[in-house]
């Protein structure tokens, strides 16, 4: 069927899935949820935040980027999501942020303000680092570095010590507080030497905490009668979500838009999440986000400090109020400025002119905008429909996404690259075919081209550093020439991956649908599966495979060994047949697909198992220790273009079933998009130059990834 402006239109009141669950879906019982809901809307009940963002230092010109970012972002989640008053929410950033203004308004907003049952939020970005409480200590602990602090290695610092933090917040009346920390403390050691944007200071010395802030430690733990030890499981109360108490904070830089990595996956996924899910799923998600970009377990490390079990910042949230973007101005003309806060990262990074977004209430009072400019994930557009419901605040879906046709991957130049060195890469990245080089920071870079500082020899790096599977130079000081031509499969296996993630919408996806990946690990099997809000809750389908188990038995991702199979159930619950492609970038960075000749749709109302009982295929990930990622796609559409272009991959002689090694990887995930823009029947008065663009329709298809790690 086309899909015109007026079917659109008249159609966009049909309501938009979310995920209900990474990791198996964790449903709190009625009576918790009730009483939760109970003590929020009582009248003694408030909800305050303190959010501290540090781009800016006084005493260094290592500066970052996204830390005011995070600060936007996460005060426009409080308030637009989960109801926080805008006069509740203290906001310090920069110079504000002092380790004495910091102080002041834990005292004079929280402390004095806060009751029992009350929420409490406090949000930090900027650097941390490790220091020591006194001369000559041999063992280290963490701070926060505040904006008048000194980067000396004396004790001259305004630091904040983490454990002064967490002890503060300890002291308050109310247990219902969470911490978000998007910093990191300790230094480290990355195999390239460009310059990254790392949150965690490295100095030539380990300085000392000041006299002042150690003598505040005491006294603040003296209050308490207790040492904290919330990181180390004191179930006393509260909360804390970081990137990193041992491992790594990196921030997402470009010319248009720069935020931590970790808070940017986190406000994503509480945007996305309307099933009642708990802090443990939460992180999970998270994690797996960060994987598929810093590229490595260590790196990985999204760190959940007590109340597994409970709601995200203890509010349960609602259905009208998640979604993609949030309108924050209505001008004359029908016109409109809203941010995008929901979208995928690198959905944002490559979004194009023309999308559509809507809201989900009854059709007679619908709303739908569409963007015209967009610089970040601040949109300007025009009003297609509901003018007059049209207000600032109203948070709005995805219903039409447009992805330019003409993608390059973008592959950042090591900093430390001479200048001849900058052109003959450029040179000769541009021969491979649709890879674009660029300064590091200009644009989001998918890849770092850089030097290995072991041996002179060039590689691929994630932005955490990170030394990309297969790149490495088996002899050393290469020509950068050599090395691009050397490169080139991991470069278009990157540009794949990039390309077939461009379709991730199993957020926003109106299918009734739910996939499910089964695996053993250690003798036991278990299952992890993802689904839209149409598909029917899991108590509801019936498994023998247990769920998957607590963070401490079973790691954040999917956690295999490297040879172990695995399988995965598509399940259908429209009452139309579907159609659907699996596509996959192992540990060591390779493309993959399985392909049947039989069976290239899941009927209506049925459940299809891959490989089936009887097959003699396996899927098995023999790559080596690392990252890898499965893409389920299901469409209401054949993927014709696809299956065209994985007969040419195996020389027209595939099986009845077959897991083939993609050699024209790019050319796959390109017919993917091809196809299921034929499929969604956008018209052009709708979305002009459709020859230019994918435009794909919302209610097509569901695109869901499964993030694993190869364990040693």
């Amino acid at each position: 069927m086309k899909l015109n402006r007026r079917t659109f239109l008249q159609g966009a009141g049909l309501s938009i899935a979310s995920l209900g669950g990474f990791f198996g879906e964790t449903i709190l019982p009625r009576h918790e949820l009730s009483r939760y809901a109970q003590a929020l809307g009582a009248s003694d009940s408030r909800k305050l935040a303190l959010l501290v963002g540090i781009n800016q230092y006084s005493s260094t010109n290592n500066n970052l980027r996204g830390c005011v970012t995070d600060v936007d972002l996460q005060r426009e989640l409080l308030v637009s999501r989960f109801g926080f008053n805008p006069q509740d929410i203290v906001t310090l950033t920069n110079k504000e942020a002092s380790r004495k203004s910091i102080l002041t308004a834990f005292e004079e907003h929280l402390a004095k303000q806060v009751r029992e049952n009350d929420v409490v939020v406090f949000h930090f970005s900027g650097y941390g680092r490790q220091v020591r409480l006194n001369n000559g200590d041999k063992s280290l602990t963490e701070s926060l570095i505040t904006s008048g602090s000194s980067f000396k290695g004396d004790g001259d610092n305004e630091d904040i010590l983490l454990d002064s933090l967490i002890s503060l917040f300890q002291s308050l009346k109310t247990s219902r507080y969470t911490l978000i920390l998007d910093t990191s403390y300790q230094p480290f050691e990355v195999s390239t030497s460009t310059k990254l944007w790392l949150r965690s200071y490295r100095g030539d010395n380990i300085p000392v905490i000041s006299s002042e802030e150690l003598a505040f430690n005491k006294e603040i733990k003296q209050k308490n009668k207790s040492s904290n030890s919330l990181l180390k499981g004191n179930k006393s109360g509260g909360t804390i979500f970081t990137s990193a108490t041992e491992g790594l904070a990196t921030e997402i830089t470009s010319n248009s838009f720069n935020a931590g990595l970790f808070t940017y996956s986190l406000t994503h996924s509480l945007w996305q999440n309307v099933a009642p899910i708990n802090n443990l799923i939460l992180t999970k998600k998270v994690a797996a986000n960060i994987a598929l970009i810093n590229g490595e377990l260590k790196y990985t490390n999204v760190t959940l400090a007590i109340k597994n079990d409970l709601t995200p910042y203890y509010i349960p949230a609602d259905e009208e109020h998640h979604g993609d973007t949030v309108i924050k101005s209505v001008n004359k003309n029908n016109n409109v400025e809203f941010d995008l806060v929901g979208l995928p990262l690198l959905v944002l990074f490559n979004y194009g002119i023309n999308s559509c977004f809507s809201t989900e209430i009854d059709l007679s009072q619908n709303v739908v905008i569409q963007v015209n400019s967009l610089i970040g994930n601040k949109a300007k557009g025009v009003i297609l429909k509901g003018i007059n419901k049209v207000e600032t605040g109203l948070v709005l879906r995805e219903a039409v996404r447009v992805i330019p046709r003409e993608i390059d991957l973008m592959v950042s130049l090591d900093s430390s690259l001479q200048r001849i060195e900058r052109v003959d890469a450029t040179s000769a990245l541009t021969s491979v075919g649709d890879i674009k080089a660029i300064n590091l920071g200009d644009a989001y870079g998918d890849c770092i081209l850089g030097k290995l500082t072991s041996n002179g020899s060039y590689g691929l790096f994630s932005q955490a550093g990170v030394l990309l599977p297969n790149t490495m130079a088996k002899i050393p000081n290469e020509a950068v020439s050599t090395a691009v031509k050397r490169l080139s499969n991991p470069l278009r296996n990157k540009l794949a991956q990039k390309l077939v993630n461009l379709t991730l919408n199993g957020n926003a996806s109106r299918l009734p649908v739910r996939v499910a990946v089964e695996y053993s690990q250690n003798k036991q099997n278990y299952i992890s599966y993802q689904k839209t809000s149409y598909s029917l809750p899991l108590e509801n389908q019936k498994s023998n495979i247990k769920t998957t188990p607590n963070i401490i038995q079973q790691k954040q991702l999917i956690n295999i060994s490297a040879g172990s199979s695995f399988s995965i159930s598509i399940h259908n619950e429209n009452d139309y047949d579907l159609y659907y492609i699996i596509i996959g970038f192992n540990s060591s960075g390779r493309a993959i697909a399985y392909f049947s000749t039989e069976n290239v749709m899941v009927n209506a109302q049925e459940t299809f198992v891959i490989p089936n009982e009887k097959s003699s295929i396996k899927l098995i990930d023999n790559g080596n220790q690392g990252i890898g990622e499965l893409i389920i796609i299901c469409s209401q559409s054949p993927f014709n273009n696809t299956f065209n272009e994985l007969y040419k991959n195996s020389k027209n002689s595939l099986e009845e079933e077959s897991v083939i090694v993609l050699e024209n990887p790019v050319a796959v995930a390109q017919s993917i998009l091809l196809d299921l823009h034929e499929g969604s029947g956008i018209t052009p008065d709708l979305v002009p130059n459709l020859s230019d663009v994918y435009a794909l329709d919302l209610s097509n298809w569901a695109s869901f990834n499964f993030v694993y790690e190869i364990d040693s």
